[in-house]
């Protein structure tokens, strides 16, 4: 009898069992399709963003519009059972992406969509911006200003560029990341723009995208506003109101661009406010300053709200400051070759 052994093929068995399994894994997706509405928004293309992209690295996908609707879709082949984050945008850029409705905080972090990948083909469909279904009336457009971050970056070492960070660029939550400057001419100053709703937000300047903080500027005590409204008072704030803005600040100063070095480097004496917080007068205490004296003060987004020349007799003067809005200021004092710049708050 023939030995059936001596033609049984471990080989054989071995192939065909990683191919069947390679088979499986292969096809081992489900296709997710993404849908989200327009309308309303003053755009012909949109675009997506998620988990899904890069392996996790998070680049920008574009949509196929539907026909000659405001409707635009996206097919994905995604492993079933993965939670997987997402949020549309309306450019091919990182600053045009939607504010998600607190609603449907549905990822892995707030101001995010989410979902679970099924185990059979689904749509997901949403007006952008908006937690209703496609076809929904558009939600109220979010009103957005330009705000202009300019920063001079004199005797800094700009070799790996200049970045300017904070959570104005991931309203509602999420993770930060750096937003680039570009250098205006010949000039050590360096310019950018980015559309923001009404609120406030910290920000800081970098000399890289890179997150180790030696490449941070270190924002000085009188300037680090963000703990007057965050958990944490080590950046600059930005309030956003009714208007586009510009900010204009030195690299790791107080000082707005423009701040001779003489005047940057002038001698910082001791000068007391009171009362903290001020209501209708703050008084200035410089004991034995005398002479006339620039008094200047800045709001929270570095904007000129009073300058004034005072004379010092003495002991001090008594400012008017009835006039402020409820808040947070710098109040700067130039006298000779003596400056100081003090934090102060109006309520």
């Amino acid at each position: 009898m023939k030995n059936l052994y001596s033609t049984f093929s471990w080989k054989s068995v071995f192939t065909t069992l990683c191919i069947a399994f390679l088979t499986l894994s292969v096809s081992a997706t489900t296709t997710v399709t993404l849908r989200v509405d327009m309308t309303g928004q003053d755009v012909s293309e949109a675009f997506v963003s998620g988990t899904f992209t890069d392996n996790g690295g998070w680049s920008i996908l574009p949509m196929t519009r539907e026909g000659e609707t405001d409707v635009y879709f996206i097919e994905l082949e995604l492993t079933p059972g993965v939670l997987e984050t997402y949020y549309f945008l309306s450019a091919n850029d990182w600053n045009s992406r939607e504010s998600v409705p607190e609603a449907c905080w549905t990822g892995e972090w707030d101001n995010h969509r989410g979902f679970t990948v099924p185990d059979e083909p689904e749509t997901y469909g949403y007006m952008f911006g908006g937690c209703d279904p496609v076809g929904s009336e558009a939600p109220d457009p979010v009103v957005k200003f330009d705000i202009t971050f300019r920063v001079d970056m004199t005797g800094q070492d700009i070799s790996n560029g200049v970045f300017v960070t904070g959570n104005f660029t991931a309203p509602g939550g999420g993770d930060w990341y750096f937003v680039e400057l570009d250098q205006e001419g010949e000039t050590d100053i360096f310019i950018t723009t980015v559309s923001l709703p009404e609120g406030s937000y910290t920000y800081a300047f970098w000399r890289n995208n890179n997150w180790e903080e030696v490449y941070r500027e270190t924002v000085p005590e009188e300037c680090a506003l963000s703990g007057t409204v965050f958990d944490w008072d080590t950046d600059r704030l930005l309030v956003v109101t009714d208007s586009d803005k510009t900010v204009e600040v030195l690299f790791g100063s107080c000082d707005p661009i423009g701040t001779p070095v003489s005047i940057k480097n002038r001698k910082v004496l001791n000068v007391e406010l009171y009362p903290v917080p001020a209501s209708e007068f703050l008084n200035i205490a410089w004991t034995g300053a005398h002479g006339s004296a620039i008094v200047t003060i800045y709001n929270v987004n570095g904007e000129k709200v009073v300058s004034q020349i005072n004379s010092f007799s003495g002991d001090g003067i008594l400012l008017n400051v009835s006039t402020l809005p409820v808040g947070v200021y710098l109040v700067e004092i130039e006298l000779d070759d003596q400056r100081v710049v003090k934090r102060i708050t109006i309520k």
